[in-house]
């Protein structure tokens, strides 16, 4: 059972790769971190515990960030250590455990929407040269309507005066949703978009897109997320280190996306992998693929393990295929080595919603799928049962569920859909079978027996076994 919550040896071997992009002095601290804006709003808000949330990359700033806000404020202050989810994320669930009634997060942000508690997102500043991005931004020539999307660590360089330059050669700029700091004279209502936690407005049917972000090793994840989501827009990427602006390439992982909605449709038992307990609408999200399970006559189980892995979902063969609940930006980077393919809403709704149609876009904020959301299409009351042929398995599969269908609890029962179609309906065993119960006492069932000494020694030495002796 240990491998229920996790594996022990990746645990112990496991290597975290640190990228320390910025070796801050005490000093520099203030000014990187707007310790002094966080002081303002613990103060404006009248917080009495406050936690600080970090990413690994900036862990070895928390101790010295703590201290300080701790001797300004004279309030409390508790670092959070490892968050539930991604540390881009704001980890609700671990501040409550200390009572906290606010959160200050560093460092990058997916700016999903808090539910419970105040938050003040810090981004940390990256450098970068505006007069070399405008020299590039200028030379592109667009005919079409140019719009600027940028990570969340460069939001101090988009101010009012890159605002007005940016005005001036006829660029849109986008805006944050949560604690934009700029007071540039931006009507937020005029924005008719919100995607992925940025505002902007679009005003013409060809768009050019411009995307300033930080370079690593790793790919933007976020950067993917709107390609994905904006197929028909044409994207560009700045890298601030070293001023270049070169053509994005159009996303390969949209034809990944078609292959697991197949794998959805195929599926009879669907996991539904709690991602996030920070995100709104999450709860909404998990019912939504509940009922889109019922009415297509599939199993639906709601598993909660943290950060998922490899020996964590094994556990659970009976799952055909997860739909994983999460925040846009979270990525399993060993996603092949899972047993069971792993989805997201989007697929889903692709696979089960007859209303839904293609239309070459992924959207993996699962907030927008919903009722209120700017993609929400309606699924009908009733799905009519109806056959078509599995693209990966060359099998017969039967879609929906008739309204007339009797609820069969024998998992092994037949039932008949439609006029000539005879399926096996699965029940309601499976996982609800499976419980752990631990260890049982068995209470006046054990003999008693006299005190022995047992072995004596240790692991380097070795162990000496004592003869058992009686010492009543």
């Amino acid at each position: 059972m240990a491998l229920l919550y996790s594996d022990e040896k990746s645990v112990i071997d496991r290597e975290i790769n640190v990228e320390n992009r910025q070796n801050l002095s005490k000093d520099d601290l203030v000014d990187v971190f707007e310790l002094d804006r966080c002081i303002s709003w613990i103060s404006e808000h009248q917080l009495s515990r406050i936690c600080l949330q970090f990413p690994d990359n900036l862990l070895q700033y928390s101790v010295d960030i703590a201290q300080h806000l701790e001797q300004k404020s004279c309030k409390q202050i508790f670092i959070l250590g490892d968050t539930s989810y991604g540390s881009c994320c704001v980890d609700e669930v671990a501040a409550c455990h200390v009572n906290a009634d606010g959160i200050v997060h560093f460092g990058h942000s997916c700016l999903s929407t808090a539910s419970k508690l105040p938050v003040l997102y810090i981004f940390s500043k990256q450098n970068m040269d505006k007069e070399k991005f405008l020299n590039a931004i200028s030379s592109l020539g667009c005919e079409s309507q140019v719009i600027v999307l940028y990570d969340t660590c460069y939001v101090h360089y988009f101010d009012d005066i890159m605002y007005v330059n940016l005005q001036q050669l006829s660029i849109t700029m986008s805006r944050l949703t949560v604690n934009s700091i700029s007071s540039s004279p931006v009507d937020f209502d005029d924005l008719n978009v919100t995607k992925l936690g940025r505002q902007y407005y679009v005003k013409k049917d060809s768009v050019s897109v411009i995307y300033v972000y930080v370079c690593d090793s790793k790919p933007c994840r976020n950067l993917d997320n709107f390609v994905m989501s904006m197929s028909d827009a044409t994207f560009y990427q700045f890298n601030p280190d070293t001023n270049n602006l070169s053509p994005v390439p159009p996303s390969t992982i949209i034809k990944q996306h078609l292959f697991l909605t197949e794998k959805v449709r195929d599926s009879q038992t669907v996991g539904i992998l709690v991602g996030t307990l920070a995100a709104g609408q999450y709860l909404t999200a998990v019912n939504h693929v509940k009922s889109l399970c019922k009415k297509h006559a599939k199993k639906s189980y709601i598993i909660s393990v943290g950060k998922p892995n490899v020996p964590k979902l094994a556990n659970f063969p009976e799952i055909d295929v997860y739909v994983l609940i999460s925040c846009p930006e979270m990525s399993l980077p060993n996603a092949k080595d899972f047993l069971q393919p792993i989805v997201h809403l989007m697929d889903v709704e692709l696979a089960l919603n007859p209303a839904r149609e293609w239309t070459n876009r992924i959207n993996l904020e699962f907030s927008q799928l919903l009722l209120g959301g700017s993609e929400h299409i309606p699924c009908p009351d009733t799905v009519s049962s109806s056959m078509d042929i599995s693209l990966l398995s060359n099998n017969v599969r039967v879609n929906g569920v008739d309204s007339d269908t009797p609820e069969v609890e024998d998992c092994t029962s037949l039932a008949v859909r439609g006029k000539s179609t005879v399926a096996v309906i699965t029940g309601r065993e499976g996982l609800t079978g499976r419980s752990w119960q631990g260890l049982e006492p068995n209470l006046g069932l054990t003999p008693v027996s006299t005190v022995t000494e047992g072995r004596s020694g240790t692991p380097s030495t070795g162990y000496t076994s004592v003869e058992t002796t009686d010492r009543s």
